[in-house]
């Protein structure tokens, strides 16, 4: 059975192997939104909105603002609390940047990556 295809909305499984089309399309709006964007499509479509690129806006348990992307998980290590300590942990930082001139992103290994950096990587 697809597992894939839980709705929000009704809670049920669809039964139809993944290679199938589901029968009962929930045509309630989508619930993937962040402060910044919402999508538009009905709950059953694929998402057409990119990935938000504004700054996160939590705070970390420091109470910093966390230096990483809306919607990702909150970077552990603290540009500012531990300077030192965070420059070792981020790839793709010149030794000459400012930390906070740059957006991040943690890996659930660990590893804190520029977005700059992971953006030349990938596009």
């Amino acid at each position: 059975a697809c597992q894939v295809a839980v709705c929000p909305h009704n809670k049920e499984l669809c039964t139809h192997t993944c290679s199938q089309e589901c029968i009962r399309a929930c045509t309630s709006e989508c619930q993937v939104q962040c402060p910044h964007r919402k999508c538009k499509q009905q709950c059953h479509q694929p998402c057409q909105e990119l990935l938000c690129n504004e700054p996160c806006g939590k705070l970390l348990q420091c109470r910093h603002y966390c230096p990483g992307l809306c919607g990702e998980k909150c970077l552990t290590s603290c540009m500012i609390c531990s300077p030192k300590k965070f420059r070792q942990k981020v790839v793709g930082l010149s030794k000459k940047a400012r930390p906070d001139s740059h957006r991040y992103i943690q890996l659930d290994c660990g590893h804190i990556f520029t977005v700059q950096y992971l953006d030349n990587l990938f596009f």
